[in-house]
């Protein structure tokens, strides 16, 4: 008899978003998708074939679906515990290595030993009856999640030296669930003294580390087994600072002056290994910022380093460059309804137990397709991925290239997934012509703001893009963007990829480049103003006169030209032609029911208009325009 396996591993959250550096993030998922190779190297060593996702891809999902042919159902079990046991000695193996040869604290290798949530099910299948089989399977799995055991840590001792259930101490620093097992002394901190700091009875279970490593652990900080891994994951130990990605079109620029490329070579190379692009914004340059960080350089201290950095900066000015601006993005993005395409849902003969089977390993190689192709096109300087797992994608991207990237992974996406899925002679049929799309949460920070605060409005901006239904009623394919100031204000709007058939990134695009040298930005502000009255604080909605919302759109666009042709800088012919080409996108952006989505509307002008005063343009290349930027304190 033939079996369908169905493996996980959790949870992702904890592996994924605690995070308080740029390491620590990427090593989850770095970890997750070995974890996962291992699982899927073992089934097949064991003669199953991985049906989903694709094997061979270098980014996996936190689980896969497997087919397991002429099998014994008594030996099922035992299969199923070797692939979890695979994973559990990989686990501990990589847990060891990140010891570096230091005894392992007492505790550590318990909260090793429970950091794993895994979870299997074998279900019988046969080819023809696939597609009822792998729902099956999907129940099977939950129904066994919700009935997942609890477990208690049990290596600590009380006042009598009896062991007790729990743990009692201070929290990891960056998990925030674990008990610190490494800690690094502070400035002030007396080794004697570590166990009032850390709330425990015996300090001597804590590794207390002097690490001479400042990208390790910081002083002050205390880390729990699992966090220790991960930041000792040496696959991920050159993953940028989110400062990086704030200043890499700044440095692109640099790049290709070869005079100022040798400046600040020069200047980087006084400081070591102490280098990351945080020095690259003077604010950084005090004395408890260097004492913190731990920051040894050639200059006699850090005022004699700020002065080399200001003359640097004033170079870069004579050659046209800015200072970075100090603001970065960081895109998320799901499938959208994955869990219909997958169950064949969305096909026309998804009840087909062949066709099910079929699409399930197309859909496979698609996405592995996608996930390199994405992973590629999002390098230097427009940013970096830190997962591209296909129908899911976190990445880090350059303010600059903010709309040219959606773009453009959008395109991919089509490109190496419903063009093979859904076109061609052995195409898939779909119901009404259904096509894959993605939401896609965008949220642009300061790069001093909280990593772990930014994965978090990610997360939420990524779900309400998913949930948010557009006043002209469509759901899904959404972009959603917000905003988190340095100075507390948080902006969020939203935008269909495409309005028309056409690409909403390029009429977005087009209002921000506007505002650079033809428009003042007075006319976005002024509109907000002249309908805040009559704007609904509750809904967002603008309450206007008329109940046709042709004429109130109408309305609109007449008050909008007027303003635009008042806020345009330049005059005759060049004046009207620049208020037309800006009319079709502002027209293209608001929704036909104008008034419902009105707040929205001017908040999204508004995200264009910062997004604009944090960028400044520049020389164009072969495949899209990109732009330098400038700090505007």
């Amino acid at each position: 008899m033939t079996h369908l396996f169905l493996f996980t591993i959790g949870p992702v959250q904890s592996f994924i978003a605690q995070a308080r550096k740029t390491r620590d993030l990427h090593a989850g998922s770095q970890l997750l998708s070995v974890l996962v190779q291992t699982a899927m190297g073992t089934f097949r060593d064991k003669g199953g074939k991985v049906v989903f996702p694709d094997a061979a891809s270098s980014t996996q999902p936190n689980r896969f679906l497997g087919y397991l042919g002429n099998e014994d159902s008594s030996t099922l079990a035992e299969l199923g515990k070797a692939v979890e046991g695979a994973v559990r000695e990989k686990w501990k193996l990589i847990a060891n290595e990140a010891l570096g040869g230091m005894n392992a604290p007492a505790g550590y290798d318990d909260q090793i030993a429970q950091a794993l949530e895994i979870f299997w099910v074998f279900h019988p299948a046969t080819e023809d009856s696939y597609a009822t089989d792998y729902r099956n399977t999907e129940r099977s799995l939950g129904a066994i999640k919700n009935a997942r055991p609890v477990s208690q840590y049990h290596y600590q001792k009380d006042e009598n030296g009896r062991k007790v259930y729990g743990e009692r101490g201070r929290k990891c620093s960056l998990d925030g669930e674990r008990n610190v097992k490494f800690y690094r002394l502070g400035e002030k901190d007396k080794e004697r003294e570590i166990s009032k700091k850390l709330f425990v009875r015996d300090a001597s279970e804590f590794a207390l580390i002097n690490h001479e490593d400042m990208k390790v652990i910081a002083p002050g900080e205390g880390l729990s087994a699992v966090s220790w891994v991960k930041r000792n994951y040496a696959k991920s130990n050159d993953f940028e600072p989110t400062a990086y990605f704030a200043a890499a079109d700044f440095l692109s620029r640099v790049k290709k002056n070869s005079l100022l490329d040798q400046k600040l070579a020069l200047f980087k190379s006084c400081f070591g290994n102490d280098w990351d692009e945080q020095l690259l914004f003077e604010e950084n340059y005090t004395e408890s910022y260097f004492k913190q960080q731990g920051i040894n350089s050639h200059f006699n201290d850090h005022g004699a380093a700020l002065d080399v950095l200001v003359k640097f900066y004033k170079t870069c000015k004579n050659q046209d460059i800015e200072k970075p601006n100090g603001y970065y993005a960081l895109l998320l993005f799901d499938g959208d309804n994955m869990g219909q395409w997958l169950s064949g849902t969305n096909l026309a003969n998804g009840t087909d137990g062949k066709t099910l089977l079929s699409f399930h390993r197309k859909l496979a190689s698609c996405l592995m397709e996608y996930g390199k192709a994405a992973k590629q096109y999002l390098g230097f300087p427009r940013g970096k991925a830190v997962y591209a797992g296909g129908d899911d994608f976190l990445g880090f991207v350059t303010l600059d290239y903010v709309f040219p990237v959606l773009k453009e992974l959008r395109r991919l996406f089509d490109e190496h997934i419903n063009k093979p899925l859904f076109e061609g002679a052995d195409a898939f049929q779909t119901k009404g012509r259904k096509r894959l799309t993605f939401s896609a949460g965008v949220v642009i920070a300061h790069y001093k703001t909280p990593l772990h605060v930014v994965l978090d409005w990610a997360r939420s901006t990524e779900k309400s893009a998913k949930k948010y239904i557009h006043p002209d009623g469509q759901r899904k394919d959404m972009l959603a963007l917000s905003v988190l100031k340095a100075s507390g204000e948080i902006n969020q709007a939203f935008v269909p990829f495409r309005i028309g058939g056409d690409v909403a990134m390029d009429q977005l695009s087009t209002i921000t480049e506007s505002l650079r040298d033809d428009f003042s930005d007075k006319w976005m502000r002024n509109l907000a103003q002249e309908f805040a009255l009559l704007t609904n604080d509750n809904t967002g909605e603008l309450e206007l006169p008329y109940h046709n919302q042709q004429e109130n759109r109408a309305l609109l666009i007449a008050e909008i030209v007027r303003l635009l042709g008042r806020a345009c800088k330049k005059h005759g012919d060049g004046k009207e032609k620049e208020v037309a080409k800006l009319r079709l996108s502002t027209e293209a952006i608001l929704p036909k029911k104008a008034t419902e989505g009105f707040r929205n509307f001017t908040t999204l002008l508004h995200i264009c208009d910062f997004i604009q005063r944090q960028t400044v343009k520049c020389e164009t290349d072969n495949s899209e325009t990109t732009k330098e930027t400038t700090h505007h304190g």
